[in-house]
């Protein structure tokens, strides 16, 4: 049985945990003071999409980490004493089925599909790496990808503003007490039905938990 499953998180700018640290984990790479080749084995996919207008230096994600991070800086006032910090993106993981359900050239198809869709509207950038543990212990399973979303818009010029409108927008019904998802994009539901779309195209007789 497939199952889908997306998590995402909105990691904030710091000097000691930021886009840098997140380029060298995703690509299990020593990137400015951050060691994650230890654990190199595991990566079986890596690649940064850009919208066509986007400088060429974006190309390599250590670069675009590194850029983004100083962004960030640039724009805050302070660095100390803040109640909040600069979030860098929007950092998903998500599920992709093992071997034996699907290949990995099938289950980078998915991604890719899953990617398109959440930078469909906007002109953003992400950086995705697949890890596959499999790789180092036998008859793992949970195979995974990482997509990180850097939400300012991108054009020739670099990095634009921010933006907002990417993920579901929780409201409360008062008389059912219960929270209920208004307008956006409810992504675990999303990837449930893409999952399930993909398997009937490829003739795969599974279900998606």
């Amino acid at each position: 049985m497939a199952y889908a499953f997306i998590n995402i998180t909105f990691p904030q700018y710091r000097s000691g945990a930021c886009a840098r640290q997140a380029a060298a984990y995703l690509g299990r790479t020593a990137f400015e003071g951050f060691d994650f080749t230890d654990v190199a084995r595991d990566l079986v996919h890596s690649e940064v999409v850009l919208p066509d207008a986007a400088p060429a230096a974006f190309e390599n994600a250590a670069t675009l980490m590194s850029l983004i991070d100083l962004k960030e800086a640039q724009r805050m006032r302070k660095t100390v004493n803040r109640k909040r910090w600069p979030q860098i993106g929007a950092f998903f993981i998500v599920a992709l089925p093992p071997d034996d359900e699907m290949t990995l050239d099938e289950s980078l198809e998915l991604l890719q599909r899953i990617v398109a869709q959440i930078i469909a509207t906007n002109a953003l950038v992400a950086v995705v790496a697949v890890h596959d543990p499999r790789r180092t212990t036998p008859g793992a399973r949970n195979r995974h990808a990482h997509i990180v979303v850097l939400l300012r818009e991108v054009d020739r010029h670099g990095f634009g503003k921010k933006v907002r409108n990417l993920f579901a927008r929780p409201r409360r019904n008062s008389k059912a007490r219960r929270n209920y998802m208004a307008e956006g994009t409810h992504w675990p539901g999303l990837a449930y039905e893409m999952l399930q779309i993909y398997l009937a195209e490829l003739g795969i007789d599974d279900v998606v938990d």
